[in-house]
């Protein structure tokens, strides 16, 4: 099993809001492979060398890689090393639920949350706990 997400599921959606950027479909996905990339969680072989190299340097966010360079798209086991689809698998379903939670307080939807650093943190501090959580439950020592 993999997990996979797309922007257009979301920015598709007949509840996805006006006004709001198609983009915003992706923030989601973006932030997750920001974290993943700081995490060393990223496959050594992503989809796009050049697309890549740009991520991988900071040059680009996640959700820019994701639209420009992956169809829109996170597919784990296409995206991540073997650690992070392990952990995809077993978290992804419940992040947008996290992520929602996260965001409830100060914006409208979860398509209206700003991609921003602060932002960006907020979300690899949850990611970072349901980490150690699912490494713990699979008997891995915590991350260094």
């Amino acid at each position: 099993m993999m997990a996979s997400d797309k922007f257009d599921y979301h920015s598709g959606a007949r509840d996805f809001p006006r006004g709001v950027p198609r983009k915003n479909g992706g923030t989601h996905i973006g932030m997750f492979l920001d974290w993943a990339r700081a995490r060393g969680l990223l496959n050594e072989d992503l989809h796009s060398p050049i697309g890549s190299w740009l991520f991988r340097h900071g040059v680009i966010s996640g959700r820019t890689f994701a639209s420009a360079f992956g169809d829109r798209s996170f597919q784990s086991g296409d995206d991540l090393n073997d650690t992070g689809d392990a952990f995809a698998n077993a978290y992804y379903d419940e992040y947008l639920q996290d992520y929602d939670s996260l965001f409830a307080d100060q914006y409208e939807t979860i398509y209206h949350v700003a991609y921003s650093r602060q932002n960006c943190k907020r979300v690899a501090d949850l990611l970072d706990q349901r980490y150690a959580t699912w490494r713990a439950s699979v008997g891995k020592s915590p991350a260094p």
